[in-house]
């Protein structure tokens, strides 16, 4: 049977994607590091890769680190 990654998550689903405690995936959720609930209590896994690889952050694309 043929695995399907998720497209949204729950929270418990989304800080284990993460491999985080849930609580600690609520409140970087909640201090804005990580992308908000989309629709019914569900993240946008495609969402939070783009936050975990920096690729949500806006104005800062010519800055060389």
């Amino acid at each position: 049977m043929t695995e399907h990654a998720p497209l949204f998550a729950t929270a418990k689903t989304s800080a284990a994607l993460l491999e985080m405690k849930e609580a600690d995936f609520l409140a970087l959720v909640k201090d804005g590091a990580l992308p908000p609930a989309a629709k019914f209590d569900r993240w946008d896994v495609e969402q939070l890769q783009k936050a975990m690889r920096g690729d949500l952050i806006d104005g800062l694309e010519g800055v060389q680190w």
